[in-house]
């Protein structure tokens, strides 16, 4: 079973639960992600989120990992692709006289025009890795997207300016 966080409108798959904090088609569960997961401990095989925790302050990041930690069982994998604030920011630097740097801004800082859409954290891949490995997950590591195959690869397009971080909790 995968738990997705902060779904949206996903399509619903087989063998997911879509969470999120707004009612979209296809979510399953709705709840915030700075609240506890609303699930038993060791309910998932892997959990889940596509630029979701850059929405999240760092200490909510934190006690976030901690739950999602509490629900894999053991040997279970925690997946996410979120902005590679490295990368969009070596970008801005290369390209800004030349190019429109508006989308990549806009990985920096989310939209704050649309609710829970402004970002409240930057992460690069290294950062995100000891923050894993702080709550205990192991085999953590990153790869800088479109290099996706670690995590799900649920979403082919993937952006440029991102990272894929990955852990897994200890086996038995």
């Amino acid at each position: 079973m995968v738990l997705q966080l902060g779904s949206g409108s996903s399509e619903r798959r087989e063998g997911w639960v879509n969470m999120d904090v707004v009612s979209h088609p296809g979510v399953d569960v709705v709840g915030c992600l700075t609240d506890p997961l609303p699930f038993g401990s060791s309910s998932f095989d892997e959990c889940w989120s596509h630029h979701v925790i850059e929405h999240l302050e760092i200490t909510q990041v934190f006690e976030l990992f901690l739950e999602v930690y509490r629900i894999l069982i053991p040997g279970g994998r925690i997946g996410m692709i979120l902005p590679d604030l490295l990368r969009s920011c070596e970008y801005i630097y290369k390209y800004h006289d030349n190019l429109n740097c508006s989308n990549v801004i806009s990985h920096i800082y989310g939209d704050s025009s649309i609710p829970h859409m402004s970002h409240k954290w930057g992460w690069i891949g290294p950062d995100l890795v000891e923050l894993l490995e702080k709550v205990g997950f192991i085999n953590c590591n990153f790869i800088r997207c479109p290099s996706i195959g670690k995590s799900i690869d649920v979403y082919p397009e993937q952006h440029m300016y991102a990272i894929d971080v990955f852990g897994f909790k200890p086996g038995v």
